[in-house]
């Protein structure tokens, strides 16, 4: 009895590690959906989320590298820098199709593409093909001309800034060029001034989970944010601790109570012996036959089969997994290993908790 009594003391012990282990995964999972939840910047409609983050509102694990994303007080929209071109606004992002479209905040979108180098603004590149626009500068005199396009935000009361499309130049002694620049995105004109936004694209970022619009983020190396955070986390801490001790007092409280239990079990067994007793306490085994006849499950992929407090067997002590076959006893319900409790019926007709026949028949 003593053995079965450190048994259970030891599988309470086990089971409390791994409850701890489970409870302290689930509640850091918790904390990490509460802070990295979908968030917009004051009145824009764009829900900002992984790969994408709000810096200074959520933490670096909730995004990815090079996908920081700042909120315009005046405007009340996302902001997103490319590098040496500066800050632009974000107009619709399709996490589905992983599409975003960005415009300039200032309504200039050919000053913000004349200092945009394409090849520097990784994670970002270009949504399919992109246009190339040749910029002038001419002076009043210059010959206009109905394929012209006068770029009204770069143009002063003295020159005029115009551009061409598809390949075409400007042959005129009063324009110089300035600049060749790149436009992504498809557009139905050659026309420079009608370009209101350009696109871009991501490469799928090392995520864990991808649903549409919803990504579960991983923790980042080097996330040092602080307040909430720090605030959560010693919440988190205390939770746990206490969970620990309500979850000793308990495995205390079991260990005594089966040694109680099997103090009595002696002695009444004891006492049984001296009166000659013929209560079911047969060592002699079971037929083959009849141990066959027992019913049997097999655990599937899902693990639903695995019950809380009932998964282990205790004969070897063994969790169970998947594709293991445990059997019945029809009389108590108590669940084994199917070999553990066909050895065991072999020599003793008992069951190995309760000590209960499993019957004949």
């Amino acid at each position: 009895t003593r053995p079965q009594t450190e048994n259970l003391g030891m599988k309470i012990f086990r089971d409390l590690i791994t409850f701890s282990l489970f409870s302290m995964q689930f509640l850091l999972s918790m904390s990490d959906d509460e802070s990295c939840r979908p968030m917009s910047c004051m009145s824009s409609q764009t829900l900002v989320e992984f790969p994408f983050r709000i810096k200074d509102h959520q933490p670096k694990s909730c995004g990815s590298p090079g996908f920081d994303v700042y909120c315009d007080d005046k405007l009340g929209t996302p902001l997103l820098e490319l590098h040496s071109a500066g800050n632009f606004s974000i107009n619709y992002i399709y996490y589905y199709i992983r599409a975003i479209y960005l415009s300039d905040p200032d309504n200039c979108l050919p000053r913000k593409l004349m200092s945009l180098n394409l090849a520097g603004i990784s994670p970002l590149r270009p949504l399919g093909d992109y246009m190339d626009f040749r910029l002038y500068n001419c002076s009043g005199n210059f010959q206009r001309n109905y394929s012209y396009d006068k770029i009204d935000c770069l143009s002063g009361s003295a020159y005029a800034v115009v551009s061409v499309g598809n390949g075409g130049i400007i042959n005129d002694t009063n324009c110089s060029l300035l600049k060749v620049v790149s436009a992504p995105g498809s557009f139905p004109s050659s026309r420079l001034s009608s370009v209101s936004s350009i696109s871009f694209t991501w490469d799928e970022p090392n995520s864990c989970v991808s649903c549409g619009s919803t990504t579960v983020p991983l923790r980042v190396a080097g996330d040092e944010d602080s307040g909430d955070s720090t605030a959560a986390g010693l919440g988190v801490g205390l939770g746990i601790a206490a969970l620990l001790m309500m979850l000793v007092c308990y495995s205390w409280h079991r260990t005594r109570r089966s040694r109680r239990v099997v103090s009595t079990t002696n002695t009444t067994e004891a006492n049984q012996q001296q009166s000659q007793s013929t209560l079911p306490t047969s060592t002699s085994g079971l037929d083959q036959r009849i141990i066959d006849s027992y019913p049997m499950v097999v655990i599937g992929e899902s693990g639903r089969l695995i019950k809380a407090g009932d998964e282990t067997c205790p004969i070897c002590l063994s969790e169970y997994s998947t594709y293991e076959t445990l059997k019945m006893l029809p009389e108590c319900l108590h669940r084994f290993h199917a070999a553990c409790i066909d050895e065991w019926l072999r020599t003793k007709a008992i069951c190995p908790i309760c000590r209960i026949s499993p019957g004949q028949s």
